[in-house]
């Protein structure tokens, strides 16, 4: 997501950065773990599709995935 139309709503102050390596870092929530977005370069901050309050029409890797009767992912909230 472009950095200039990202803003925090709520839990900026809930982040916990772990450097894995030299070259790599995740930030987690102290709370509860969750992957939260981070800023790895100037133009975009990344965020896990989980941590969005939107309704999500799509799912990142459903080709692979078995379908089940009455899984329907247009009708469900994803929040943060």
């Amino acid at each position: 997501m472009p950095t200039d139309r990202f803003r925090w709503v709520k839990g900026e102050d809930h982040g916990v950065t772990f450097a894995l390596r030299p070259t790599y870092t995740i930030t987690r929530c102290k709370t509860c773990g969750t992957p939260l977005p981070a800023e790895l370069d100037a133009q975009n901050v990344y965020v896990t599709a989980g941590t969005l309050d939107v309704l999500l029409t799509r799912r990142a890797g459903a080709e692979k995935r078995l379908s089940w009767p009455g899984d329907d992912v247009t009708s469900r909230r994803v929040s943060a």
